[in-house]
């Protein structure tokens, strides 16, 4: 026997014309198993609408979003960290296949040997740098060594002063825009 139709109408909350009523009153008369299933039902209902609430404890909805809205940052905390090494993690393989793909005629060692030279000859050139500048220093005239430091001075002190003035700019724009 079918049951289908018999079974909605009698779980469902859903308003049935009079013919499909009749239907199902002459279906339930003949079927015990949705006779059943329609007199548990009616007592199930009968019985949460008998039930009383109980009231929940003092402060559990506040607690409730507390705890709610501090696990929804962890969640979003979890949630950046993931994305944050899965991208690290992916330029990392792309830097490796990409170095793998450029550079097969360089060995780790080769690589070191050249930033370690690039280094030393840097190093070289300051002291080779430091070494012109003070033998100009020693050679030059003092009066030229006075003028010279009165122009970097100037120098260094009118961009002290144009540097204060932009931060004081800003800051004081910022400030009206609130």
């Amino acid at each position: 026997m079918s049951h289908q139709p018999f079974e909605q109408w009698i779980l469902d909350d859903i308003q049935i014309t009079p013919q499909e009523q009749e239907t199902l009153d002459q279906h339930l008369k003949e079927c015990p198993e949705c006779y059943q299933l329609h007199k548990s039902w009616h007592k199930v209902q009968s019985q949460i609408r008998s039930t009383q609430v109980k009231p929940a404890p003092a402060g559990f909805v506040t607690r409730w979003k507390n705890d709610f809205a501090l696990r929804k940052k962890e969640q979003e905390r979890r949630q950046a960290r993931t994305l944050l090494i899965s991208l690290t993690s992916g330029i990392g393989a792309v830097a490796i296949a990409m170095a793998i793909i450029l550079l097969p005629d360089f060995s780790l060692i080769s690589l070191t040997v050249g930033f370690l030279t690039t280094i030393i000859k840097l190093f070289s050139g300051i002291e080779s740098l430091w070494s012109i500048l003070r033998s100009l220093v020693t050679s030059a005239p003092t009066f030229t060594l006075v003028i010279g430091g009165l122009l970097t001075t100037g120098w260094i002190s009118l961009a002290a002063f144009a540097w204060g003035i932009s931060i004081w700019r800003i800051t004081t724009k910022g400030a009206k825009n609130k």
